[in-house]
């Protein structure tokens, strides 16, 4: 089962960046061994083996604190999405009710980070920042920092791209944009909020639909949301509640060991984990 669900998250992912403009490394490049290693790492875990929702917790570095600067602020939030979506993930696997349903779309939550690899650049010098590019098919990549702007401009596939990250006015958070000849294709926000942290990307696909996914993040609890086929959204302000996610047609939410939600389909979710 470990093995399946390997190879159709891999299908899914290729399905997904093949539909955009923006492309990822290989899995030979992310994955030492490729899918073979991954799947052979998997067949040596043990089949029994459960993970405690309480042993997933933020790893503990040495790190400066994030309000030093929107970098360590980003990484943060990554950080937190990561645990939030990983304990999601394990949660709802839990709960047949849910299906398959719940834990494929939280899977998207992941998705839209490889979408979004420009945004590991941005905060590094031009050299390195070209060479990071490179390893993702970026060609003929120009690199400039100005108004409180950093611009990331370069080809792929012959066509002209460009990826813009600025602070956020007003609130602790950032914008990024993501653009393919001359029209924006990916819009990611995040914020810090008096709760933890508040997110959204909204990306526009080849054929004119839409996804929106949000996330509003509480320590180890929180919430997400997907919308699909709307208007680009309004910009996130630092003072979204913890429940702002649950204003899609579609979310999950976990608080301690009680997981909600609504899928897709309208099944509506509720149960308390063991």
């Amino acid at each position: 089962m470990k093995k399946i669900m390997i190879m159709v998250s891999a299908v899914l992912v290729s399905s997904l960046l093949l539909a955009g403009c923006m492309k990822t490394p290989s899995l030979d490049q992310l994955v030492p061994g490729g899918l073979g290693g991954l799947i052979g790492q998997t067949d040596k875990e043990s089949p029994s083996q459960t993970i405690e929702l309480t042993d997933i917790v933020p790893e503990k570095t040495d790190r400066v604190d994030p309000d030093s600067g929107f970098r360590n602020s980003y990484e943060a939030y990554l950080d937190a999405k990561s645990v939030l979506i990983d304990r999601m993930t394990g949660a709802f696997n839990q709960v047949p009710e849910a299906g398959m349903e719940a834990v494929f779309s939280l899977f998207g939550f992941s998705v839209i980070d490889f979408l979004m690899w420009p945004a590991a650049i941005i905060w590094e010098d031009e050299a390195t920042a070209r060479q990071m590019a490179g390893v993702f098919g970026a060609l003929d990549m120009k690199f400039e920092r100005k108004e409180g702007k950093s611009i990331l401009t370069y080809t792929q596939d012959g066509d002209t791209a460009s990826f813009v990250g600025e602070p956020m006015s007003g609130a602790d958070g950032y914008i990024f944009t993501a653009s393919f000849g001359g029209r924006e294709k990916l819009r990611s926000e995040f914020v810090r909020t008096s709760y933890g942290f508040a997110g959204q990307y909204y990306h526009l696909e080849d054929d004119g639909k839409t996804t929106r996914f949000m996330i509003a993040i509480e320590g180890q609890d929180g919430a997400t949301g997907i919308e699909k086929d709307m208007a680009r959204p309004g910009p996130l302000t630092g003072k979204e509640a913890s429940d702002f996610p649950l204003s899609a047609p579609e979310w999950y939410r976990i608080q301690g060991k009680r997981v909600t939600g609504m899928t897709s389909e309208g099944k509506a979710i509720d149960a308390v984990l063991p």
